[in-house]
């Protein structure tokens, strides 16, 4: 006879505990101890927000903690209460919480929701399958953490830096994002010391380039730069020096060619300081996020502010979609290859 949806408390515990203790495992970062609750057979399985986020097998799975851990200095989750139900031998607990991180020194945070479904085994209940959702208007898909440029984004909103001593004589300042595009398979393809170096030089080109053009660099986590510039002519000027730098980037340990994507926008701090973290640096990088690899794209306030120079050539990339940003917002494209 089939077991009643509502379990009985010992069961309820049980169930719970191996939840629990997965989480507490991923919280200390030990491997061994995650993959002691998992069944251990090939065809279990987990989902993550993204399309790069699948694993099938135990092993799968390990290699999805590993990359994790890799992306992070620590990493866990608040579950929040927990809805747990079963029949016979399989069991399902749904729970919404927060997912935390600590990625360059900086702390962030995201909502989460997780199903775990558990079988239960050789009198032991195991999970054989995770499904884990990030419902967060600021996450992307595709994406097992924000990318380098909204962790910086997110960390900047919270600390909030005084960027006045860098702005223009009319009260203006640029900003520029930068990241590495798929910097997290590149990653997967390297070991912790190849990506070390290739991560040292690049940012050895990006700081080299920020003094070279009186830049100020505001933050930097993982692959990911915001830099601050008085004028919209240096801070493309530095953008041009970069991509170009990063076209004879030598290869290191089989990484190949780096494709570094760039985003400049240009705002007044000086006016209020919540407006200026909430629109103008948003803006920046979520211009950012829409460059491909080898691209600078500015916001049409940085081509209005640039272009009378004659110094640069811009191509028009036309009213685009910025994520969390309403409406359309034109761009523009810096020719730079020589």
């Amino acid at each position: 006879m089939a077991q009643e949806l509502n379990p009985t408390f010992a069961a309820k515990a049980e169930i719970m505990s191996v939840v629990s203790g997965e989480l507490a495992a991923y919280a200390r970062r030990n491997l061994d101890d995650c993959m002691a609750y998992w069944v251990p057979t090939s065809d279990s399985v987990s989902f993550g927000g993204g399309v790069d986020e699948t694993a099938v097998g135990i092993q799968g799975w390990r290699r999805v903690l590993e990359r994790d851990f890799s992306q992070t200095e620590a990493a866990w989750v608040d579950p929040g209460p927990m809805s747990v139900c079963n029949r016979n031998s399989v069991a399902w607990v749904v729970y919404e919480g927060s997912f935390h991180w600590q990625v360059g020194g900086g702390a962030l945070s995201t909502k989460v929701r997780s199903t775990t479904i558990l079988e239960r085994l050789d009198g032991r209940w195991l999970i054989s399958h995770i499904h884990i959702s990030t419902p967060d208007s600021g996450g992307h898909p595709g994406l097992a953490f924000p990318t380098s440029i909204e962790s910086v984004e997110r960390a900047i909103t919270i600390l909030r830096p005084d960027l006045t001593p860098h702005t223009a004589p009319n009260g203006t300042i640029s900003i520029l994002f930068s990241d590495i595009v798929d910097s997290t398979k590149i990653l997967e393809r390297l070991n912790d010391q190849g990506w070390h170096k290739v991560l040292t030089r690049h940012n050895q080109i990006i700081r080299r380039a920020i003094v070279q053009h009186f830049g100020y660099e505001v933050k930097t986590m993982g692959d990911g730069f915001m830099i601050a510039f008085g004028s919209a002519r240096d801070a493309i000027r530095c953008a041009i020096q970069m991509q170009r730098s990063f076209v004879v980037f030598p290869e290191i340990d089989g990484c190949g060619s780096l494709f570094v994507r760039i985003g400049i926008h240009s705002g007044e701090p000086v006016k209020e300081k919540s407006d200026f973290y909430g629109k103008s640096v948003a803006k920046a990088a979520r211009i950012a996020g829409a460059a491909a690899g080898q691209e600078i794209l500015v916001s049409s306030l940085v081509k209005e502010l640039a272009e009378a120079s004659g110094e640069f050539v811009f191509r028009d990339r036309g009213p685009i979609n910025l994520a969390g940003l309403a409406g359309s917002h034109v761009n523009s494209e810096v020719e730079w290859r020589a």
